[in-house]
């Protein structure tokens, strides 16, 4: 009989910890935490942070766009017997369908639905609490964008990492202004900025690879028009303490006369309208776009200029320092054409603006500038 009550107790004491160990597997295969969900698109995956929790087999969570940063609640999930289910409703009214099964504690594989349309593959994979491409993004970087035509525009860019999470900020000559958003998509570093340019606000994004751990290459691009070029940054050194690093100060050298400084070229002033400009000039029906290609040879100044009417050239053109002036023709709806003056001044913050005018009296401005580096 004894032995037969210390049967059952060891019985009892077993099943009880074979359901203990089973709790514990379970809490640590939750799903509580941040995922990464790819979604197969065509060729091509489609990265986003999937935030969720867990209670009990009810699932809720955010889907988070790396691009974007927007953040897009969601409940009603469900995981029961290994197969995860949910549905986001988006901001731009789009409804992507998920149903996945488990292939182990750390992924899941399965298929996804948006708008009904599908299904496609879909892979949740959990994330690290911060990607190396997070840590690797994160420090200061001397970055220079180029405008189609070859000229370069220095900007220094800081990025800093709050877990999976980055911000940043942007300094050159417009000022230092917060990047937009800053995230990795994939093995890339994606931000966007807004630039303040003449009184417009003009948005950019950049999309750089990782040529090295200290070297980003990529293109940047204007988000509402079709202009890009390329762009590069190397990161800047951690500094060691400047005081312990700081060499010993040199002896005064004897003083000298001050030289007399060379005057400076004329040369460069009319340099400086080489290229591509677009912009606007104001109408009476409103803005219209402008482009004007400006090219130099010696210090004479040509080229064309294109407008809603079509493309004409410069006639008359005159470049004194930083000041451009020329006439050109532009067509009427009657097929006429009408001489119009433009005189403008270069900025010292690359922006090309004045005014133009024709003969029976009408004017309005014009204000043009080169692709515009971050």
């Amino acid at each position: 009989m004894c032995q037969q009550i210390l049967l059952r107790a060891s019985m009892v004491s077993l099943v009880l910890s074979c359901f203990a160990a089973q709790r514990a597997a379970a809490a640590d295969d939750g799903l509580t935490g941040q995922w990464k969900l790819s979604l197969q698109v065509e060729e091509q995956a489609k990265d986003y942070l999937l935030a969720l929790r867990q209670d009990g087999a009810k699932v809720a969570g955010e889907l988070i766009s790396p691009r974007s940063n927007r953040k897009d609640p969601f409940d009603g999930g469900s995981f029961a017997e290994g197969k995860l289910k949910f549905e986001v409703k988006r901001q731009n009214e789009e409804v992507i369908k998920v149903e996945l099964e488990r292939k182990d504690p750390g992924s899941f594989e399965g298929q996804y639905w948006i708008n009904n349309e599908g299904p496609r593959k879909a892979v949740l994979t959990r994330a690290e609490a911060a990607g190396p491409a997070v840590k690797a993004a994160a420090g200061k970087w001397n970055a220079v964008s180029k405008s189609p035509d070859g000229q370069e525009y220095p900007s220094t860019l800081e990025i800093s990492a709050d877990g999976d999470k980055l911000k940043g900020k942007s300094t050159s000559a417009l000022g230092t202004i917060d990047l937009d958003s800053v995230a990795i998509d994939g093995d890339k570093l994606v931000f966007e900025i807004t630039l303040p340019l003449d009184g417009n606000k003009v948005g950019f994004r950049v999309v750089a690879s990782f040529a090295s751990a200290d070297k980003l290459e990529g293109r940047w691009k204007t988000r509402d028009a079709d202009f890009s070029g390329d762009w590069s940054a190397t990161r800047v050194p951690v500094v060691a303490d400047a005081k312990a690093t700081a060499p010993k100060p040199a002896e005064k050298a004897p003083e000298k006369a001050p030289e007399k400084a060379p005057a400076p070229s004329a040369a460069p002033a009319a340099k400086g309208f080489a290229g591509t400009w677009h912009g606007l000039a104001t109408t009476q029906e409103g803005p219209r776009n402008v482009k004007i290609e400006l090219s130099v040879d010696g210090g004479k100044v040509s080229g064309k200029i294109h407008t809603t009417r079509g493309a004409s050239d410069l006639n008359h053109v005159t470049a004194a320092g930083n000041k451009l002036g020329f006439i050109f023709a532009l067509k009427t709806q009657s097929g006429e054409e009408i001489p119009v003056t433009v005189e403008a001044e270069l900025n010292d913050r690359g922006v090309l603006s004045g005014k133009w005018s024709i003969a029976s009296g009408q004017t309005g401005e014009i204000s043009v500038r080169q692709p515009v580096t971050l």
